[in-house]
């Protein structure tokens, strides 16, 4: 067997478990909203998501607009929008990990939210975590002066939500990096629970050339953001493969 190919499968068994641990036990994924869970069209009715708020047509699985793959779900831009899918799980730490296009700043009317609704162990509702997006390119639930509270306008961004059901507490990752870490729940604590992911926004000019985008949603029990050592290895696997290919 060749050098390098001995090489190649060497670092491919070191790098599995790395990114077996990053990911976790996974609660829930939406696998990129692809086919065939999901079809173009009206995002309502398709693998439990629904759309409380607003017409049929306001949130869609499309293909002009995708972080990768071929599909992602696109909110509308005129007026207030929601999709939420429903699910209830139990555990002390929950993540929560999405890919999220947010619109140009001046299409940002209030905010552009995540919002997450939880419930306690009586199954009624507790408390609520709120990512809002403003048009100064922050969240505004995280410390302005955190040099890590910045996400770009008019492209896809990663938010990592980390839940604390022990001490009722979150903390936010934009794009991979700490934003903000020990937020309090909203409205009270004792949650157990999560039962809503909801996104909604309000155009403040009118059509956009897109909107809102939802991409690679999954809820898992540990942290998915990968080690800077698997990242690594991901990146010796890349240049190895590169080498292999023009031998």
């Amino acid at each position: 067997m060749h050098v390098l190919t001995r090489s190649i499968i060497a670092a491919v068994l070191i790098a599995a478990p790395l990114a077996a641990a990053a990911q976790g036990s996974v609660i829930y994924s939406s696998n990129g909203f692809e086919t065939p869970t999901f079809s173009t069209g009206s995002l309502g009715g398709q693998d439990g998501w629904s759309i409380p708020v607003g017409a049929a047509t306001d949130a869609v699985v499309q293909t002009d607009n995708v972080f990768e793959g071929a599909q992602a779900v696109q909110l509308k831009d005129t007026g207030a929008r929601v999709l939420a899918r429903y699910y209830q799980i139990v555990a002390t730490d929950q993540w929560v990990d999405l890919m999220f296009y947010a619109p140009a700043a001046a299409e940002i009317e209030t905010n552009a939210t995540i919002r997450l609704r939880g419930r306690n162990d009586a199954n009624t509702y507790a408390a609520y975590l709120t990512v809002s997006f403003n048009s100064a390119g922050r969240v505004a639930e995280a410390p302005s002066g955190n040099p890590n509270n910045q996400y770009q306008f008019e492209a896809w961004n990663r938010v990592t939500l980390k839940l604390d059901l022990t001490n009722d507490t979150w903390d936010l990752y934009l794009n991979g990096q700490l934003a903000g870490e020990n937020l309090a729940f909203i409205g009270g604590a004792d949650v157990t629970r999560f039962e809503a992911y909801e996104v909604d926004w309000t155009s403040k000019v009118g059509a956009s050339s897109f909107g809102v985008g939802i991409d690679n949603f999954q809820l898992t029990t540990n942290n998915p953001i990968p080690e800077p050592a698997s990242a690594a290895m991901m990146s010796v696997l890349c240049a190895l493969a590169m080498m292999a290919r023009t031998r």
